[in-house]
């Protein structure tokens, strides 16, 4: 049903590799998700904003998106009718809206890192003991 997307993005907190990424991204996405706006209720139906999963060389990491039918929107381009040349416009109008948010504000950014500091544990990710001194990685919340 929905065969075309638009990317909104993501905060880049989670970055692919990180050991901790998808810890990071579920953290991410519940800060960044009441940030995405409504989709209209003409576009309802035929466009939803929604998590796309990406490859990226072994792994893979998340976006934002606004998924939406081409056949749809086709379709109404086909009518050259003033009614859905507008509806089309407006759907763009929002949808370039949407590609547009800052979703790597400092304010968002710090949400992201508050919310990881205070839902994460801290767990020891590396530990190395060389010359009698222990040298260790960790990840999570500082208590």
């Amino acid at each position: 049903m929905f065969s075309g997307y638009l990317i909104i993005g993501s905060n880049g907190f989670a970055q692919v590799g990180d050991p901790a990424y998808h810890e990071k991204w579920k953290v991410e996405r519940a800060v960044l998700q009441p940030l995405m706006p409504e989709v209209p209720d003409e576009f309802k139906g035929m466009a939803q904003i929604s998590v796309k999963t990406f490859p990226h060389d072994v792994h893979r990491y998340h976006e934002f998106v606004i998924t939406y039918s081409e056949r749809v929107l086709s379709a109404w381009e086909d009518k050259c009718e003033d009614e859905y040349d507008q509806k089309v416009d407006r759907f763009w109008e929002w949808a370039n809206k949407c590609e547009a948010l800052d979703l790597e504000t400092e304010e968002i950014t710090n949400q992201i890192i508050r919310k990881w500091t205070e839902t994460e544990p801290l767990t020891v990710v590396h530990s190395l003991a060389k010359n009698n001194v222990v040298m260790v990685q960790v990840h999570g919340a500082v208590a």
